[in-house]
Order: structure tokens, then C-alpha cells, then sequence
């Protein structure tokens, strides 16, 4: 199960099929969609835009309250084998890219409005995770490097290889960012080249969540948050 929303509607994705809750005391409604998905995401600035993804397929859809309904936006088609993950660009300049990568060994980069792909960036390694901003592009690749590309120059400027297994990374700010790995966090500037902190952790980590507005780093554990 998982959920994403705002304080109006909560999109639920449970047992792969999706469930929009419209949080409204005096007209409760449910939307349950008859196809499948294997994510749900809402978009970091339009609260009433979230993406699912099923396959090589990606759909954007917008959900309105009055009435209250959610209309399909676009479909966006171009991998050549199941996409892993669809994530938003995290800062406002360039608010309507999109970033997804695929078993295919791509990472494409996508106008949301026309679902037309801008740039398609070829990787020899299976990409891990990705976080998109206007300027750069960062991923992580099954080699345990961190991988960083110029999206004005469409070309890659910096590798980084790290000894320790990376479970997940997150950017922090422009070139700074947290890695975790089982047992601890480390902080790394990428325009440096050097690790600014380290701290050590007391349960096995899994998964970080960065709020850019509270500056509030959230790390998933086995066992706890």
C-alpha cells in the first residue's frame, strides 16, 4: 500500500489498483480506477497533478473538485521495456520536465504538457534512482557510482565512485547530497570532491525523504522513522 495526496484527496495505491479519496466531510467520494499501476506520485508544486505508471507507459492526470473527478492529461510512451521509476523535477524553474528510467538502460527527460521526450540519455549500467533538476540530472547506477549530467550541455560532468553499497541518495542542495547505506549517512559535495560529515546509524536504512521547504531529512528503517 502506498499514498501520496494533499489535504483535499489522498491517491492510494493499493494492490496495485488506484483509489482517489476526496477528503471532504460533507461529500465523501471515492474514484477507483479500473486499471493497474505499479506507482502513484504527486507532483512536488501541482497539487492536483499525480502520474501512474504501469509498464512502459506513463499518464498524468489531473484531479478537479468541483466536480469532483480526475481527467487523463497525457500518456507518455517511449521506453522499450518496463519503466522503474517517473520522478518530477524538484525545483519550480522547469516544473513541468519529468525524468523516468527504464530496464531499457535509458533515461528519458519529458515536457509534461506535450509528452515529447527533450533528452534521452543512454547509461551502460541499470540506473538505480534518479533526481531531476532544471540544470542537472543526478543517478545512481548498479555500479555504485553517482553519476552527474549537465542537462544544458547534455553530457555527463562527473562520476563518483563510492566503496560503500548505496541504498539511496537524495540532493540536498545544488551538488550536495546525502547518501545512505546500511549503517550510516554521509554527506558529499560533488563540486568539492570531498565528504563533509558522516553519521552513523542504529538501524539498517532504506529509504530518505528530503523536505526542501523544512530542511527535515526522513530516513525509512526496518524498524522505525
Amino acid at each position: 500500500v502506498a499514498a501520496t495526496g494533499n489535504n483535499s484527496f489522498i491517491v492510494l495505491l493499493a494492490k496495485n489498483r488506484v483509489i482517489i479519496y476526496f477528503l471532504d466531510k460533507l461529500d465523501t467520494k471515492k474514484i477507483e480506477f479500473k486499471e493497474e499501476a505499479s506507482l502513484a506520485k504527486m507532483h512536488p508544486f501541482y497539487k492536483t497533478i499525480f502520474l501512474t505508471l504501469s509498464g512502459k507507459e506513463i499518464k498524468i492526470w489531473e484531479i478537479s473538485q468541483s466536480p469532483k473527478e480526475c481527467k487523463l492529461r497525457v500518456k507518455i510512451k517511449g521506453h522499450t521495456k518496463n519503466i522503474i521509476d517517473a520522478v518530477f523535477c524538484k525545483d519550480e524553474i522547469n516544473d513541468k520536465l519529468l525524468a523516468s528510467y527504464s530496464k531499457d538502460n535509458t533515461i528519458k527527460i519529458w515536457k509534461l504538457d506535450k509528452a515529447f521526450c527533450i533528452n534521452n540519455i543512454s547509461t551502460i549500467k541499470l540506473v538505480e534512482k534518479v533526481e531531476l533538476f532544471s540544470k542537472y540530472l543526478y543517478y545512481l547506477a548498479d555500479d555504485n557510482n553517482i553519476y552527474l549530467y549537465d542537462n544544458d550541455y547534455l553530457k555527463e560532468i562527473k562520476k563518483k565512485h563510492f566503496e560503500c553499497e548505496i541504498i539511496d541518495f537524495v540532493v540536498i542542495k545544488e551538488k550536495k547530497i546525502i547518501i545512505l547505506n546500511e549503517i550510516s549517512i554521509i554527506i558529499y559535495n560533488f563540486e568539492n570532491d570531498e565528504k563533509q560529515s558522516k553519521l552513523t546509524l542504529n538501524s539498517f536504512g532504506r529509504q530518505m525523504i528530503y523536505d526542501n521547504m523544512l530542511e527535515i531529512l526522513y530516513i525509512f528503517s526496518y524498524r522505525y522513522i
